[in-house]
């Protein structure tokens, strides 16, 4: 596999922090197709890679843990995810409008194997 390039986000000069998680996510397969549209009708979670049928990386992104918190709060209260596991976090902090957070600079995330299902 090869290392996905992930444009800027959309925090702006404004901001003085950033977060970023990564999250691994399980929806019932016969709603995946329901939970990709849940997923694109918010704006600060984005689905990167899926299986097809239901195992995904998402990221979310907020200006603070509670943003973040809110997020995933909603994500697990969606009946149709059966798990939800955060794999990374990163908090950027800037000092002043002209130095915006390293959440508006392109990273490289390299591809993970998605595991075969929600451990029991």
């Amino acid at each position: 596999m090869n290392p996905v390039q992930i444009q800027e986000c959309s925090a702006t000069s404004e901001a003085s922090e950033w977060h970023i998680a990564s999250l691994v996510a399980y929806c019932q397969p016969e709603r995946f197709m329901a939970v990709k549209q849940f997923l694109d009708e918010r704006p600060h979670i984005e689905l990167h890679t899926d299986d097809g049928s239901a195992k995904m990386i998402l990221t979310i992104e907020g200006k603070s843990t509670a943003e973040l918190s809110e997020q995933m709060d909603e994500l697990n209260a969606n009946p149709d995810f059966m798990s939800l596991q955060m794999v990374f976090h990163q908090h950027d902090q800037s000092d002043s409008a002209e130095q915006p957070p390293a959440a508006n600079r392109p990273v490289t995330v390299q591809p993970i194997n998605l595991p075969d299902g929600p451990s029991a």
